[in-house]
């Protein structure tokens, strides 16, 4: 395929969730990382949609979450859906809410140049919290 016809992809604009029950998997997502709830949509109140910051144009991303399987359908093993953070303090301090918590997670740990921890969601899905940047040689030495 040519390098004129390929898509450049940027970003992630939004990842959708499949979730057993949709007021907790809402409440963990707006209690741990701060994310905003929107509007419904669609108003059938099977549907939530949170944002990250509260950020305006095409800087931000949505996290839509959807209650219940759709009849018929088999999962195809989501692995994990990963966020950054600007520093590597940020991902200490998200392990140590969630820990604080009582939410399933991994201790911060250098993984290929950078600092990560993996949380996990009320339904079991693995969140990956990854520093931008390089690991400092304090990040190292507290791991």
């Amino acid at each position: 395929m040519s390098n004129a016809l390929m898509t450049k992809l940027q970003r992630i604009g939004h990842v959708e969730l499949r979730v057993r029950n949709l007021d907790q998997s809402a409440r963990f997502y707006l209690d741990m990382f701060g994310l905003v709830r929107r509007e419904e949509s669609p108003p059938s109140g099977k549907t939530c949609v949170c944002v990250g910051a509260p950020t305006s144009g095409s800087e931000g991303f949505s996290l839509v979450l959807t209650e219940g399987l759709p009849l018929g359908t088999d999962l195809a093993g989501l692995d994990h859906v990963g966020f950054s953070v600007p520093t590597e303090q940020d991902v200490r301090d998200t392990y140590a809410k969630a820990h604080r918590l009582g939410v399933p997670c991994t201790t911060p740990r250098a993984s290929d140049g950078v600092l990560q921890t993996f949380i996990f969601d009320p339904n079991g899905y693995k969140l990956e919290i990854t520093a931008n940047g390089s690991i400092d040689s304090q990040a190292e030495s507290s791991t």
